[in-house]
């Protein structure tokens, strides 16, 4: 499996949790504290699916959001959280995002959604080179 996945998130224990979840379960990680690097990262790279939390240091996991849709507005994007106000949630599937997790994480149920959300590219055949 070749989908790439960024993380955000300045919770570094959080963001180390996470990346290694995702490793053992197949997927490549790109992991950032930053929101501004990830974002200078992310216009240089493929990414199939962000997931970024929603405090940051200097903007807000919706900001993130935007910005990416406004560049790809294909690429999907997980909100997750430590707080547990509702309307954190219903406003960022109400602006775009693909799903929304509060903190602590349910591991299973991001990588269902991961999944369900990168199913196309899972069942291409990987591209060979004949050079």
């Amino acid at each position: 499996m070749n989908i790439i996945v960024m993380v955000i998130d300045d919770d570094k224990e959080s963001r180390e949790s996470l990346e290694s979840a995702l490793q053992l379960n197949g997927f490549q990680v790109r992991s950032f504290h930053s929101p501004r690097q990830a974002l200078k990262e992310y216009n240089s790279q493929t990414i199939d699916v962000v997931i970024t939390d929603y405090h940051l240091p200097g903007m807000t996991g919706m900001d993130i959001l935007k910005t990416i849709h406004r560049k790809k507005s294909d690429t999907p994007v997980i909100i997750i959280s430590g707080e547990q106000e509702k309307d954190i949630a219903s406003r960022s599937l109400q602006f775009g995002a693909s799903a929304f997790f509060p903190k602590p994480l349910n591991i299973k149920a991001i990588i269902t959604i991961l999944k369900k959300l990168t199913k196309k590219k899972m069942s291409q055949p990987p591209k060979f080179s004949t050079h």
